[in-house]
């Protein structure tokens, strides 16, 4: 696995979408991030679903691509969530968003694409934002809180990535740092209308 670099702006971003939103049932911060506390909560029952951390590939055996949460010290937590334990979540949410590196890339098989995405779909997601590359940590911030900020304003969820990414097209900031996000699954829907919300930041 490639050095993993920290994302600085990953706390701002989640704190501004929870100020910008109906309150979050939780928020994982800094050293409270780990994979442990994320998989406690009771995510069958969260609308909302969002992770701002890094994204592990793994073309060759993509079971073992994972989301990099924070390791816990002298535990067996080593802060990998693996493909193979996402599929076993058991999630309910209208959307899981993953501001991770990679997370929309898989190698084609014959049941499809193996990847982090169709992970979380066979968990029971009904929508997932995903991303095609490595991302920039203060663009990502910047497209994520426009996006929720849409979405907080009762737009559905493709027209508020689509319009996100057009604020960024018109300020003059080059693709590279926001067309890498796709969304797939039911791109319609109002949210925050219903259960509260989960967030976490590595």
């Amino acid at each position: 696995m490639r050095e993993l670099v920290a994302l600085p702006e990953s706390r701002h971003e989640v704190e501004t979408i929870a100020a910008d939103l109906p309150k979050p049932g939780t928020i994982l911060l800094g050293a409270k991030a780990t994979k442990n506390s994320f998989v406690k909560l009771p995510l069958g029952h969260r609308t909302v679903i969002r992770l701002a951390l890094h994204g592990y590939v793994n073309p060759e055996i993509p079971d073992r691509s994972a989301l990099v949460f924070v390791p816990q010290q002298h535990a067996t937590d080593d802060g990998l969530l693996p493909i193979r334990d996402i599929r076993n979540l058991h999630l309910n949410a209208s959307l899981v968003t993953l501001s991770a590196c990679s997370t929309g890339v898989g190698p084609v098989g014959e049941e499809g694409v193996a990847n982090i995405v169709n992970a979380f779909i066979e968990a029971g997601s009904q929508s997932i934002v995903s991303t095609l590359w490595e991302l920039e940590d203060h663009a990502t911030a910047y497209l994520m809180i426009t996006f929720y900020g849409r979405l907080g304003r009762h737009e559905e969820k493709a027209e508020a990535l689509r319009q996100a990414q057009l604020e960024m097209l018109h300020s003059g900031v080059q693709p590279y740092y926001w067309a890498g996000f796709v969304l797939d699954g039911d791109p319609r829907n109002n949210l925050f209308e219903g259960n509260l919300s989960s967030r976490s930041s590595g």
